[in-house]
């Protein structure tokens, strides 16, 4: 069994048209230490939630799962993949937000999430502040409060933006009404105690 091999560097099952469910089994045991690709073929159902070394991953530096037709959210538990450089995840069906964790992992350089159905705010700090180094085209749900990653702004950026213009121009305009008036009374009412 392939969860069996010892001092395995990588594991490459990619455009191979595998279809079906990846056994979790084979990456909670899984010893390997560098790559794993099982990208371009037709697995399906959710990301496995543990990935590498007894499940945390630790030694997993490339992991390429694009093009197939995973679905479900990026698992919370990823965020033990700190030696990885490369995730690519395109090209499937997944859903959820873009999860925070992936600001964390000061070793990643390349993060493919392009081509699903994610949505929500995208994460700013990490890896989000290197427009180059993120891609997320595709995903019609997504927005940003960040302008380098060419996204929509997100409504509730906007909407408090729009708001603090109001805001400032109901001033400006209480402003002009009410201030010359009161500007005239008072140089008024100084002339007649001086008189």
């Amino acid at each position: 069994s392939l969860a069996q091999c010892m001092g395995l560097f990588e594991l490459n099952l990619s455009q191979n048209n595998l279809d079906g469910l990846i056994p979790v089994r084979l990456f909670a045991d899984l010893l390997f230490a560098w790559s794993l690709d099982f990208s371009h073929n037709n697995l399906t159902g959710e990301l496995p939630p543990v990935l590498g070394t007894y499940g945390i991953g630790s030694g997993l530096v490339s992991l390429h799962m694009e093009g197939n037709r995973f679905h479900g959210q990026i698992p919370e538990r990823w965020h033990l993949l700190v030696s990885t450089r490369q995730i690519n995840l395109s090209h499937n069906g997944l859903s959820g937000v873009v999860p925070k964790f992936f600001e964390q992992l000061d070793k990643l350089e390349q993060l493919d999430l392009s081509y699903n159905n994610l949505e929500g705010v995208v994460p700013a700090s990490g890896i989000f502040t290197h427009s180059s180094a993120v891609v997320l085209d595709g995903n019609k749900g997504l927005c940003s409060n960040s302008p380098r990653l060419a996204l929509p702004i997100c409504p509730g950026i906007s909407g408090s933006a729009t708001k603090v213009k109001h805001h400032l121009s109901l001033l400006v305009t209480w402003l002009l009404i009410v201030l010359p008036p009161l500007t005239i009374g008072s140089l008024v009412l100084i002339w007649f105690m001086l008189t």
